[in-house]
């Protein structure tokens, strides 16, 4: 299961809940895994990871004072990693009750101090729309 937790008020602009915590489809989930599973194979670099997300309205990378933005953080989430959308994306399916989950791509870490190359980039998020449109064609 992903669970992206906000920091925001997207869904209080929406629907005026107070909501900053939500679950992926685990329907989707699975068959993303499925089609990882099936059709990746081990000699290539695509490695998927499942887990949490932290959800900012902020590009946390450029953050100045990172020590106060890490303390908005739940430590008990287990996040593995910070982005800017995917609770909008889960939020607004659930409110359309809809299906919503989603890949991100690790492009540069705050954590490592270091960015992968251009034609990193453009390979991940190859592997990753290929993946997304594989795991489409086998929804029923």
């Amino acid at each position: 299961m992903i669970i992206a937790i906000l920091h925001g008020n997207f869904a209080k602009f929406l629907d005026g809940s107070d909501t900053h915590i939500i679950n992926s489809s685990q329907f989707l989930n699975n068959k993303i895994l499925e089609t990882y599973k099936s059709e990746i194979t081990n000699s290539s670099n695509f490695k998927l990871i499942s887990g949490n997300c932290f959800c900012s309205e902020v590009f946390d990378y450029y953050i100045d004072n990172y020590d106060n933005f890490k303390k908005l953080i739940p430590k008990d989430l287990n996040i593995i990693g910070c982005e800017m959308e995917a609770f909008a994306l889960f939020y607004t399916a659930k409110f359309f009750h809809k299906n919503a989950s989603c890949l991100l791509s690790v492009v540069d870490s705050r954590f490592k101090k270091e960015e992968i190359s251009t034609k990193d980039r453009e390979t991940s998020l190859n592997n990753m729309i290929q993946l997304a449109l594989d795991a489409a064609i086998k929804l029923d």
